[in-house]
């Protein structure tokens, strides 16, 4: 009997032992917002258009979605260093890798997006941050 009661408190130390060490979470993953690439998310909103010209060349439209509320955007890990937190963003730019035309017939609908986002950066850009679309459609499939 004294053997069984010395053994049990040993068995639960080399169980403890035994258990899978979990690795420290980076704070950016779990900080409630939607995070870069490459991240994938999804996200759903009304589409718009706008015009963008930067200095010294021509106008481009953009197409743009309006979140319903504003979010932020943060580096998925401590790695990407050069993409910068965005607090506040409810205005995104969809950026389609093809069927540009199709795309642009989405706008002032409400849209279900999926894809990666981005900062955007420069003289023509259109917002801080971007959307480079995997899959979009109507948000209601009945629409």
């Amino acid at each position: 009997m004294n053997k069984f009661l010395i053994a049990l408190p040993l068995s639960a130390l080399v169980l403890s032992a035994c258990q899978q060490q979990q690795a420290p979470v980076d704070p950016a993953i779990n900080d409630g917002c939607l995070h870069y690439s490459p991240a994938q998310t999804v996200l759903i909103g009304k589409t718009y258009t706008k015009d963008v010209t930067a200095p010294g060349k021509m106008t481009r439209k953009a197409l743009m979605m309006k979140l319903d509320a504003p979010t932020c955007v943060s580096p998925l890990a401590s790695s990407h260093a050069d993409f910068k937190r965005v607090d506040n963003i409810q205005d995104i730019e969809l950026v389609a890798q093809s069927d540009i035309v199709d795309v642009f017939k989405l706008e002032g609908y409400r849209v279900r997006a999926k894809g990666a986002l981005a900062t955007e950066q420069g003289d023509g850009a259109a917002a801080p941050v971007g959307m480079t679309l995997l899959t979009i459609g109507p948000a209601d499939p009945n629409q």
